[in-house]
C-alpha cells in the first residue's frame, strides 16, 4: 500500500552523505536478501517477537496450555461460549490489553502489529472449560481496496463514509487444534458479524453505525482456500486484492533508521492527518525508500537501479488475498450508506446474525466434522502455539 499524496505533505529532499546512504542501503540489502518467499519472512518476524515475549504467558498456570483450549474429545455440539472484552487495567470478566497480546502472538501465524484508529479485541472463551478458543481484533478500514470499489460501484470509496460505516477483521484467530477439529476459524469470523459485536463496536464510537463487515484471508495466492468459505449467507467471497505489499523492515532496523533521518531533519519526515486509517510504519518506510533513492541518484546510479528492482522484487513476493464481506443481515446497505435511502431494510434472516443462532449453525457444521475426523482416527490432540522450538517446523499456514 503506498501513501496517499493528497493527505501527506511530504519533506523537501533530504540530502544524506555518500557514505550515510550507502550504510542505510546496504542494510536494507542484507534483511531483504534472506527472504525469497513469504513463510520465509513470516518464520523470521515471529522469531524476533517471540524473543520479546515473557517466559510464562499463563494467566493460571505455568503455560499458554493453561489459557488455550485443547479438549479434543469435547463435541462442538456440548460446547458454550462467550466474549470476554480487554482492558487496560484489571477488570472482572476483563483480560488485559497485554495478556490478549501476548497470547494471540503465540497462536496467530501472522505477526500481531498495532491497528491504527479503532481497536476493539475479544477473546472467546468456552464456558465449560473456560479456556479461551480464539481471538478477533475488529477496527478500521483500510484506505482502498479493488474488491470493494468493484462492489459499490465506486472508483475509491469515500473515506468518510467508510469510516462511519465499515469495520475490518484484522485478526481472526482460532487456537489449534480447535480450529482444524471444530473449524474453529469459522466460528471466530462468524462472532465477528454477530448483532452483539456490531452493537458494542457502536455503542464503543459515538460516530460508528457499522453496516460493512470486510476482512481477507491471510493466504490467498498460496492457499486456494480459506476459513470464511462455506460461510454464506453470513458472509461472501467478493473478488481478491490486486495491491503488492513491501515486506516491512525489522523492527529495530526500521527504528534506528527512521530516528537517524529524523534527527537529520530535524523533525519529522512528513505532516500527515491524524484521521487516516493508515499505517505510520508503512507511511514512515515509503519514506525512507524515497529518501534513500533521491540520494542514490545522486551517488550511484547503478546502485539506484538495483535498489530500486530489489524493492519491486520483494514486494512482488506478498501474496493476493481474497477478500470478505458481510452486511450484518441489512437488505440495502448500500443504498442507506450512499445516502439513497434513509431507512435501514432488515432481511428475512436478519435474527440469524444474533450471537447464539450464529453458535447454532456453526455448531452444526462443526460436529459433521469432528464426528469425521474421529471415525478416521484423524482427530488432533496436541495444543499448537508458537515458542522457540518450533520456530522453524510449526505449520505457518494452517
Amino acid at each position: 500500500m503506498g501513501m496517499d499524496s493528497d493527505a501527506i505533505i511530504m519533506i523537501d529532499y533530504l540530502k544524506l552523505t555518500k557514505e550515510e546512504t550507502f550504510d542505510i542501503v546496504d542494510k536494507v540489502n542484507d534483511h531483504y536478501s534472506t527472504f525469497n518467499d513469504i513463510e520465509t519472512y513470516y518464520r523470521y518476524k515471529k522469531k524476533k517477537r517471540l524473543e520479546n515475549l515473557p517466559s510464562s504467558l499463563s494467566l493460571f498456570g505455568v503455560g499458554p496450555e493453561n489459557d488455550l483450549f485443547n479438549f479434543p474429545e469435547l463435541a462442538p455440539e456440548d460446547m458454550e461460549f462467550e466474549l470476554v472484552a480487554t482492558s487496560d487495567k484489571a477488570e472482572e470478566g476483563k483480560i488485559l490489553g497485554r495478556d490478549y497480546t501476548n497470547l494471540l502472538e503465540i497462536t496467530a501465524s501472522f505477526n500481531v502489529d498495532a491497528n491504527v484508529g479503532r481497536s476493539i479485541r475479544f477473546c472467546v472463551r468456552e464456558k465449560t472449560t473456560g479456556k479461551y478458543v480464539g481471538f478477533l481484533k475488529l477496527g478500521s478500514p483500510v484506505i482502498n481496496i479493488r474488491p470493494r470499489n468493484d462492489y459499490f460501484g465506486v472508483k475509491k470509496t469515500p473515506l468518510d463514509l467508510a469510516n462511519k460505516h465499515f469495520v475490518n477483521g484484522f485478526n481472526i484467530v482460532p487456537a489449534q487444534p480447535f480450529g482444524f477439529n471444530c473449524l474453529g476459524g469459522k466460528l471466530i469470523a462468524l462472532i465477528c458479524v454477530c448483532h452483539e459485536v456490531r452493537e458494542f463496536v457502536n455503542n464503543k464510537y459515538d460516530d460508528m453505525e457499522a453496516l460493512f463487515f470486510e476482512t481477507t484471508s491471510l493466504y490467498g495466492s498460496i492457499k486456494n482456500i480459506s476459513q470464511y468459505d462455506g460461510l454464506k449467507p453470513f458472509m461472501r467471497h467478493k473478488g481478491d486484492t490486486i495491491s503488492k505489499l513491501l515486506l516491512n523492515l525489522p523492527d529495530e532496523l526500521y527504528k534506528d533508521t527512521r530516528n537517524f533521518l529524523v534527527e537529520k531533519n530535524g523533525g519529522p519526515l512528513y505532516k500527515t492527518d491524524k484521521k487516516l486509517p493508515t499505517s505510520v510504519k508503512m507511511r514512515t518506510q515509503d519514506k525512507i525508500y524515497s529518501i534513500l533513492k533521491n540520494n542514490l541518484k545522486e551517488y550511484d546510479s547503478t546502485k539506484h537501479a538495483e535498489f530500486s528492482e530489489l524493492l519491486k522484487e520483494k514486494m512482488a513476493i506478498t501474496t493476493q488475498k481474497r477478500y470478505y464481506i458481510s452486511d450484518y443481515g441489512f437488505a440495502n446497505t448500500k443504498d442507506y450508506i450512499f445516502g439513497k435511502t434513509d431507512k435501514l431494510i432488515k432481511k428475512p434472516n436478519y435474527d440469524s446474525y444474533s450471537f447464539d443462532n450464529l453458535i447454532s449453525w456453526w455448531k452444526k457444521k462443526a460436529q459433521k466434522r469432528w464426528e469425521k475426523l474421529r471415525a478416521e482416527g484423524r482427530i488432533r490432540k496436541d495444543l499448537e502455539y508458537w515458542n522457540s522450538s518450533n520456530i522453524e517446523t510449526l505449520d505457518i499456514i494452517r
